[in-house]
Order: C-alpha cells, then sequence, then structure tokens
C-alpha cells in the first residue's frame, strides 16, 4: 500500500509538473522532460500548504489533497490537447538502452539510490535543524491544523530552525498525510530526479536522441 501511495503521488506531481512545462511551451528531450515534470511537481506541492496557511485554511488531509487535486485538474484543463499530443510523444519516444561495460557505473549509482530512497522511507530524520524545525512543526500541523501551533509557545531561543523556509514543512505535512508519519519521501524523488537532470554521460540518463548536449 505505501508504494502504491508513493506512485501515486509521484505520477501526480509528474502530471502537475508536465501541465505547468506545457503551459509555457517549454519542449525538452523526453527523459529530462519526466524528471523535471516530477521536480516542479514536487516544488508547486511544496507551495500548497503555504498558500492554504495564508488564506486561513485549516489543513487538514481533505482540504490539502483536494487543493493539490484541484490545481491539477485545472492546469491540465488548460492546455488539455497539448498535454495529450505530449504525453503520447513521451511514450512512442522515450527508450532504454544499456550496454555491457555501463552495468558497473549503473549497478554503483542504483545502489546508491536504494539505499537513499530506503533510508528516507524507513529512518527517521535525526539531523538537529530538521528536528528541531521543519519535523516538529510539521508534526503538530497535522495535530492542530495550522502551521502556526503550540510549537512557537515553546522557548525556542537555543535555535532559529523554526524560522527557516517552510517548504519542508510543507511537504512533510503532505506525506504525513498520506500515511509516512516521519519519512522524507519527497527526498528520495528529488534525489532520483535530480540525478537524472544532471548531465551525467550513463545510458540509463540518456535520451533517444543522443547524448545531452553541454
Amino acid at each position: 500500500m505505501s508504494l502504491l501511495i508513493i506512485i501515486l503521488l509521484t505520477l501526480s506531481q509528474f502530471l502537475l509538473g508536465y501541465a505547468l512545462l506545457s503551459l509555457f511551451n517549454i519542449v525538452i528531450k523526453p527523459w529530462l522532460s519526466i524528471a523535471a515534470s516530477v521536480l516542479l511537481g514536487i516544488a508547486v506541492y511544496s507551495l500548497v500548504p503555504f498558500v492554504m496557511e495564508l488564506l486561513h485554511i485549516r489543513l487538514t488531509s481533505l482540504n490539502i489533497f483536494s487543493a493539490l487535486a484541484l490545481l491539477t485538474v485545472i492546469l491540465l484543463a488548460i492546455r488539455i490537447k497539448r498535454m495529450i499530443n505530449g504525453l503520447v510523444f513521451l511514450g512512442k519516444n522515450i527508450s532504454f538502452r544499456l550496454k555491457l561495460y555501463e552495468i558497473p557505473f549503473v549497478a554503483v549509482i542504483a545502489f546508491m539510490i536504494f539505499v537513499s530512497a530506503w533510508r528516507c522511507f524507513y529512518y527517521p530524520p535525526t539531523a538537529r535543524d530538521f528536528t528541531s524545525g521543519a519535523e516538529v512543526i510539521a508534526e503538530y500541523a497535522v495535530k492542530e491544523k495550522t502551521m502556526v501551533n503550540s510549537v512557537f509557545s515553546v522557548n525556542l531561543e537555543s535555535t532559529n530552525n523554526q524560522f527557516k523556509p517552510p517548504y519542508l514543512t510543507c511537504l512533510q505535512i503532505i506525506y504525513k498525510y498520506a500515511g509516512f508519519p516521519f519519512g522524507q519521501i519527497w527526498l528520495s524523488s528529488i534525489f532520483l530526479f535530480f540525478t537524472h537532470c544532471r548531465k551525467v554521460k550513463i545510458l540509463i540518463f540518456a535520451t533517444p536522441f543522443g547524448e545531452i548536449p553541454p
């Protein structure tokens, strides 16, 4: 079930990001388009609870996921024909090729990605700047339905982590409501697709049109 939820969230982020790329007529190579769409979708996800807080909308699971779904549907509807054509193009032109001498390099990268994803899923965050900032605010936001919660009534003069950008807090809130009480699942997606976006000359990240230009 957890894997299915992660897949659904990632698919939703891809659709949201791809809708924005289509809206601004940004056309890039298929693999890079997928990676950029997911990263852009995660960025938009991180803004939604923050904007809802500014509008004094309670941060319930129903409100947050309804807002995400509504935003995605609106963006998809704006350029629906272009979206469909673009997705068809992706499906036809995406390909994966792997040569024998590339297997060791791909195996090492795949192992690093697996370890990172597993730790984000299974182990709670322990870094002080996270547990005294984004994580604790998100935990109480889920309980009290607002990011301006009782955490700020505690004496926090020994740290300024609660005043850092709220985007990590917003992502933690979303994924807590999705059923992941402490994991940084979003971090695995960012790591995977950001690595994908890098100009790495390994065929697992190559496009069907050849080498990525410098």
